[in-house]
């Protein structure tokens, strides 16, 4: 009953159009097809029935459950070219398996599905002006099958009532055995109520010379386009163009290049944006550069968008040219919106890196045509702020470098005395000193230490010996306070020759040592030289570090700790810290604010 109040309906419509509708069932279509006499099967003004006990080899179902993209060897051959107009297939029929040797035209064709199919052929699909006053839809997918030929689907229809959609989903389209300059894949619309699906496809689109192309057009505020997880192979262009459509695109592996128009952020779109990187160029740079151009270039129009044409646009001409270099950046500028208003700060920031290392290019080649302090300022500041912060939008890079400057400046302090490094170059030497003397005098390494010490404790003893004389003689309070003042100052030295005293291993000189211990002592004697040593060179490293630091981010408190030729290197640090700082707060700053 359904299908007859469907048939009905579709009746009624096609007499209200003053056309005459034609009921068949789908094997007496392909009957007819099989027997048609002809190079080219036509039928109109039709609808396409389906008996499920009788066809049931026609049925849709599960037609994911094969991922398969090439016809089987039993499948049905159809020999002479398809061309069907105003035809509406019941949407339970599905054409599995089935070999087209010739073009398949579809014009206003709907609810028609094809499984697990071969097109030898061109594959055409047109939509307009063909479902009546009232409304209707219209739904055409291609599952799983294997395209050899152009790929065409267009739809547009002023009636808002009506709706089209066309999938293509997990097919292969191989264009690369044909001789042409037209080849492609075109899938458009201009109606409001449409959608484009490209879905899980692989497009090996042949040659770049040929001029094989994917072009996507969508036109309408009101329809979408999903084109996620397709597989662009070789060196084709990709044109993808849509005036405020609702569009996807993820997860796709793109050509060398993709033509995109203008954006309209007033739609959500999501668009992954490390797919497009490096591959967008402006749908009106073409035409600015033509505008631009002598019309005697042969080169420019007769190999207009072949390999090295668009290498050409895209490498030189988008740089060199003022009207193309525009529009570049507006393309960049239209996606940097896109993704701020959509709060995607990393996206938005990677296209700025992008836009802003075309204007780089652009100022070098300025440069270079007319050079002048101010355009080599600005160019070379461009470099400085790409290698330095990736133009601001990644403080942490600038960190990093600050670091490599530091530790480059401390190398070189390394080998210089400092006002911070009591000892300077002799602290090792002395180290020398203190194990050579400990291992050639009776007394122990506490003895020696004292001794070494002994110039730094004498104010220390002195003072003691004041406090002594005189401090008894006046008020208890200053003999209370500084005898405990003496005591802290001289016992880090007492602490230190203790410790000493409790791990001397020698007693006695290293000379006098009997053989049969002196294997154990001198590895005993050699690791503690070891360790002391280690000390001293993390210790000069600190200070050589730490003055760096100081010189990068104050310039040394008014003061450069430092003698000699690093005195000057030290003042050119302080600069460098003081310009690089500066940009790390306004990089900072600005991604905040972001």
């Amino acid at each position: 009953m359904k299908r007859l109040f469907l048939v009905l309906i579709l009746f009624s419509s096609f007499l209200a159009s003053g056309q005459k509708l034609d009921t068949l069932s789908i094997s007496e279509l392909i009957s007819k097809i099989q027997l048609e006499p002809d190079s080219v099967f036509k039928l109109e003004n039709a609808f396409i029935s389906i008996d499920p006990e009788t066809e049931s080899s026609y049925l849709n179902s599960s037609p994911f459950d094969q991922k398969t993209v090439s016809a089987r060897a039993d499948s049905l051959k159809i020999e002479c070219a398809i061309f069907l107009r105003n035809v509406t297939f019941d949407r339970k029929i599905a054409l599995n398996t089935v070999r087209f040797n010739r073009d398949v035209d579809l014009r206003n064709v709907s609810g028609l599905q094809f499984y697990h199919c071969l097109f030898l052929g061109q594959f055409q699909l047109y939509n307009s002006d063909g479902f009546g006053e009232d409304g209707g839809s219209s739904k055409t997918r291609v599952i799983n099958s294997q395209f050899r030929n152009y790929v065409t689907g267009f739809m547009r229809d002023p009636n808002p009532n009506h709706s089209f959609d066309f999938q293509l989903i997990n097919n292969k389209i191989d264009l690369t055995w044909i001789d042409g300059n037209d080849a492609g894949v075109y899938l458009g619309s201009e109606h409001r109520n449409s959608s484009i699906v490209l879905e899980d496809n692989i497009l090996n689109m042949g040659s770049f010379r040929y001029h094989h192309e994917v072009n996507i057009e969508d036109q309408n505020p009101k329809s979408f386009s999903l084109i996620i997880n397709n597989q662009f192979l070789s060196g084709n262009v990709a044109y993808l163009v849509h005036k405020g459509a609702a569009i996807t695109v993820r997860n796709n592996i793109f050509p060398n290049y993709i033509f995109w128009n203008s954006l309209d952020t007033d739609r959500l779109h999501q668009i992954s944006w490390p797919e497009l990187s490096n591959k967008i160029i402006s749908l009106q740079s073409p035409m600015a550069l033509f505008l631009e151009t002598d019309y005697a270039d042969t080169m420019i129009f007769e190999n207009a968008f072949s390999k090295e044409w668009v290498d050409g646009l895209f490498n030189v001409h988008r740089v060199q040219m003022e009207a193309v270099f525009q529009r570049e950046m507006d393309i960049r500028g239209r996606f940097i919106d896109l993704y701020r208003s959509q709060r995607n700060t990393k996206w938005a920031n990677k296209v700025f890196i992008e836009l802003k290392d075309l204007e780089t290019a652009r100022l070098a080649f300025l440069y270079s045509q007319n050079p002048s302090f101010d355009r080599f300022f600005e160019w070379k500041v461009n470099q400085f702020l790409r290698v330095f912060s990736n133009y601001g939008t990644k403080p942490s890079k600038a960190i990093v470098i600050s670091l490599y400057v530091i530790l480059s400046f401390a190398l070189i302090y390394l080998f210089f005395p400092n006002h911070w490094d009591s000892h300077g170059k002799t602290r090792i030497m002395d180290r020398y000193r203190f194990f050579l003397k400990y291992l050639n005098r009776d007394e122990g390494a506490s003895e020696v230490y004292h001794e070494e010490k002994q110039k730094e404790l004498m104010p220390l003893h002195e003072f003691k010996e004041v406090l002594e004389r005189e401090g008894k003689t006046a008020p208890k309070f200053f003999y209370a306070t500084a005898l405990p003042l003496y005591k802290w100052s001289v016992s880090g030295s007492r602490l230190s020759g203790w410790f000493l005293s409790k791990i001397d291993v020698l007693n006695g000189k290293w000379s006098e040592v009997p053989e049969k211990g002196r294997f154990l002592k001198s590895a005993l004697v050699i690791g503690a030289f070891i360790i002391a040593l280690i000390y001293d060179i993390f210790i000069k490293v600190l200070n050589a570090v730490m003055l760096s630091i100081n010189t990068f981010t104050t310039l040394g408190f008014g003061e450069i700790p430092i003698k000699g030729l690093p005195r000057y290197l030290a003042i050119i640090q302080g600069f460098i810290g003081w310009f690089m700082l500066t940009i790390f707060s306004v990089s900072l700053i600005s991604q905040l604010l972001n």
